[in-house]
């Protein structure tokens, strides 16, 4: 660096330089120029942008199997058969009480009918495909606490993008999420059936479900909002290949002559489509004669490539690792090796994330169905009504024989108790334990028969065996 004349030099004598410490801070002639994106999280993208997002990402759900496997598998080993309720009230009697309300809401838990465990379902894929989603707090006309699942779409923006009138007037509302001053979400703007509609539904009676990426966004972006472009260019190079290949297939001989024309002179036994070939039938045999200087040959189809095959693996690698669903999982799940397990140690610490978002989002969901229970006066109310447990799916596993043994183990060992292995099965202890009393009571009781009937005297140890 030069003043002038004179050239400034650093503490070791050689000339001082301003470029930053880090390449990548600087621009290079041969790179595109990078815009400013040092703006909050959801002003990166409009309205329209999201639209599009949302958009594409269902047509994508809906048509690519890659993309549905991994966000079913998702969903599926986050929630499993477990999820089933546990109060924590001090009051054993009135726990017991809370335990059979919620049993009974589960069968029931939306306005359309569907269960909680289909509610759950949809809350994860949602939040995979979409974003987010919201679940509205409601009631059925008997007063009887009911939810109602609301697609992302449904939030968004009124048209001119303000609230010129009411409670919440004057205050931000970005992509329908209304905020304060502070930034906490207070309300949402609901579309209306009809153009020009809608309604605002207060946070206190719906609940916003997201897995965000920042800390401050109001909205979710879909799970596969990296690789939209690269399964766009999957999807086109699949539809060339499938082209191709049916134009290779539909050609099953290829026969060879000094003109390259059809030879409209050669005589035939049968008549074929373009008269050429003289074809011989002999049972259920056939035998073609051609010239001695023409040739008939099949057509070797090279179809798909091996270089069209690795590099769509490559791509699919590339977006699937973005998302915590390994292309092992999806695409492979029958490898085996290191790499597998790997693999499958990564998928389990995306379904137990995803586990972790939703029983934070179960937990409030049924504290608001026992609160107006409560209320209603169909349980009583106890200390710490609100205190409750959910339990966990079973984890992920490539050797389920392997896994029992290891978990018969730490039951032995006394580092796994019976109700969590119970939970992980989808069922409660004291359910388990109360099928495997009746199996003994059945047991003894036809031991006495048997003795009545033959005289004779059978250990009850020998039934246990059984």
């Amino acid at each position: 660096m030069k003043a002038g004349n004179v050239q400034i030099l650093d503490q070791f004598g050689r000339p001082f330089s301003s470029r930053p410490i880090y390449k990548s801070g600087s621009y290079d002639d041969g790179l595109q120029r990078l815009p400013n994106y040092l703006k909050e999280p959801e002003q990166l993208s409009g309205n329209l942008t999201r639209k599009n997002l949302i958009s594409a990402s269902r047509l994508l759900y809906k048509n690519n199997g890659v993309v549905k496997g991994a966000v079913n598998m998702k969903a599926e080993y986050s929630i499993g058969k477990a999820f089933l309720f546990k109060s924590l009230c001090k009051n054993p009697e009135v726990a017991a009480k809370y335990d059979e309300y919620i049993k009974a809401f589960y069968k029931v838990a939306c306005v359309n009918g569907k269960n909680f465990h289909s509610l759950l379902y949809l809350i994860s894929t949602a939040i995979d495909i979409d974003g987010d989603c919201f679940v509205m707090l409601t009631e059925s006309k008997t007063g009887f606490p009911q939810l109602q699942f609301i697609r992302a779409n449904r939030v968004c923006s009124p048209k001119n993008g303000l609230i010129d009138s009411g409670k919440y007037k004057g205050l931000n509302v970005l992509h329908g999420v209304i905020t304060n001053r502070m930034g906490r979400e207070i309300a949402y703007w609901l579309d209306g059936d009809e153009p020009g509609g809608g309604e605002i539904i207060p946070a206190s009676s719906i609940l916003h479900i997201v897995d965000d990426d920042f800390l401050s966004t109001c909205r979710g972006e879909p799970l596969f909002s990296h690789g939209l472009k690269e399964f766009r260019y999957i999807d086109d190079i699949n539809t060339a290949e499938l082209g191709a290949m049916k134009i290779a297939s539909q050609i099953a001989l290829v026969k060879k002559n000094e003109t390259g024309e059809v030879d409209i002179t050669q005589a035939y036994d049968k008549p074929s489509n373009n008269g050429e070939v003289l074809i011989r039938n002999t049972g259920d045999k056939q035998i073609v004669f051609l010239k001695s200087e023409d040739s008939l040959d099949s057509l070797k189809i090279e179809r798909p490539s091996p270089n069209y095959m690795s590099f769509s693996e490559r791509l699919l690698k590339g977006v699937l690792s973005g998302v915590g669903v390994p292309y092992d999982i999806v695409v492979n799940p029958d490898s085996s090796g290191v790499g597998n397990r790997m693999s499958l140690s990564k998928f389990d610490n995306t379904t137990r994330d995803r586990a972790t978002l939703l029983e934070d989002a179960a937990r409030l969901l049924v504290q608001y169905i026992l609160a107006v229970g409560i209320q209603r006066e169909d349980i009583p109310h106890a200390e710490g009504w609100w205190n409750m447990m959910f339990s966990r799916a079973k984890r992920p596993s490539v050797d389920m024989g392997r896994d029992s043994n290891s978990q018969l183990k730490e039951y032995n060992a006394g580092i796994k108790n019976l109700t969590e292995i119970c939970e992980e099965n989808g069922t409660q202890v004291e359910d388990h334990l109360r099928i495997r009393a009746r199996e003994a009571a059945i047991a003894e009781k036809l031991r006495r028969e048997a003795e009545a009937e033959f005289g004779v005297e059978i250990s009850p140890d020998y039934i246990r065996k059984f």
